[in-house]
């Protein structure tokens, strides 16, 4: 439908112009970001964009519009907790800081900052270590995804104040929507070394900008959706035969329409969902619908299970040594009872406690089958008949009087 097409334009176009308004970022030709500096895209694409910006895809603008919502809402959500729980209306982050390296066009933008201090009215005071306590601030990065988290970038972030001669403790906040999942990273602390390496890559970077390198392609996660892949020169454009490259355009073009199929099919598949609400075993139009909901269930991580595990047998085997060394030749002298029953109610507790962070939770989910009618089993023929039937494909086909190819006889040719 037109009505459906234009509309769906029209909110694409929306959020392309969200995005492009980078003002606060200033003009981000004349430095290297610390997002930059993470190589979490290549350098080529970097520099193009800074040198020859273009406006982003609809996707590529979404995610981005996605990430600034989420601030948006931590802000609030952040300041909603204060008031409701803590009673607290006066603790304060602020959004949108930014420093400066003071020898290097280098720069950090931080999502959200506050101070120890402050983060002490919200997580407790006992539970603020010396080190983050010694610091003069605490940054947050958002992200909307695990995918989208990048140590170097906060290590980029904290080496870059550290330049400026500001010592800060970094956070990671992942707020995956998808999966309803929320994780806090860290805390992280400038690392010297670590940065240096990421610096050198920002002075790269900017010898890029200043024409004296041609920045490098180098293949990544972001080349899916680079707006300048079609003269990258870590993908050469090949000579291929003409039926290879339509092979080729066609096969994209199948991926798309089955991603737009299976959007279609998902979108039908919820209604159904809400239609039947409960289990469902019917049929329709003779197609089998069969709907089940399944519980959440949890299970176990296998790798961290198994490091918990051994990690509790070393301390087990260790108060066994101890109670053997304390016990000596005769059970009854020893005299260290109690001290060896606490080490093992100890490591039991330890042990369960590390057995819960190893379980996964699984939420519940409903799923919907429908099957056409089940194809009749091929019956085999008898040898006899089936020798008949043989005889009968050989029969030749004689011209007709009209010109037409006709049996020669009532026989049926079996092909």
């Amino acid at each position: 439908m037109k009505l459906i097409e234009k509309l769906t334009n029209f909110i694409r176009i929306g959020f392309i112009a969200l995005n492009t308004d980078t003002s606060h970022l200033g003009d981000r030709s004349t430095y290297v970001g610390a997002s930059e500096m993470s190589f979490t895209q290549c350098p080529q694409q970097i520099i193009k964009n800074k040198l020859l910006p273009v406006a982003p895809d609809y996707k590529s603008a979404l995610r981005f519009v996605k990430g600034h919502a989420m601030e948006d809402k931590l802000e609030d959500a952040l300041k909603a907790a204060a008031n409701q729980f803590l009673k607290a209306s006066d603790v304060e982050f602020i959004r949108e800081i930014e420093y400066t390296h003071p020898a290097l066009a280098l720069k950090a933008h931080i999502d959200f900052q506050t101070t120890p201090a402050e983060l002490a009215k919200i997580v407790g005071k006992e539970n603020i270590t010396p080190e983050i306590e010694a610091c003069h601030v605490v940054f947050m990065e958002v992200k909307s995804t695990t995918q989208a988290v990048s140590e170097d970038q906060i290590h980029s972030q904290l080496g870059i104040a550290h330049s400026a001669g500001i010592k800060a403790v970094n956070f990671c906040i992942v707020i995956d929507t998808a999966s309803g999942d929320i994780e806090v990273k860290g805390p992280y602390f400038h690392n010297n070394s670590r940065y240096l390496d990421l610096e050198n890559r920002g002075s790269y970077l900017l010898n890029c900008l200043a024409g004296r390198f041609q920045a490098k392609a180098i293949p990544g996660i972001s080349c899916s959706f680079c707006q300048y892949r079609d003269e990258c020169t870590a993908f050469p454009c090949l000579e291929l035969p003409e039926e290879i490259a339509f092979k080729v355009i066609h096969c994209d073009y199948l991926t798309k329409e089955m991603k737009a199929l299976d959007t279609q099919k998902d979108i039908l598949v919820d209604e159904l969902k809400e239609f039947f609400k409960a289990d469902t075993k019917v049929q329709v139009c003779g197609l089998l619908v069969n709907m089940k909901s399944y519980l959440p269930t949890s299970s176990y991580d296998g790798p961290a299970l198994a490091d918990a595990i051994k990690s509790a047998k070393v301390e087990l085997e260790a108060v066994a040594s101890k109670l053997t060394d304390s016990i000596g030749d005769d059970i009854f002298a020893f005299s260290g009872a109690v001290d060896i029953y606490n080490g093992l109610k100890k490591t039991i507790g330890e042990l369960e406690t590390s057995l819960e962070t190893c379980l996964k939770s699984k939420a519940g989910y409903t799923k919907l089958d429908i099957r056409g009618d089940k194809k009749e089993p091929v019956k085999k023929e008898p040898k006899a008949k089936k020798e008949k039937a043989t005889k009968a494909a050989k029969v030749l086909l004689l011209p007709a009087p009209d010109g037409d190819n006709t049996l020669s006889s009532g026989e049926c040719a079996v092909s």
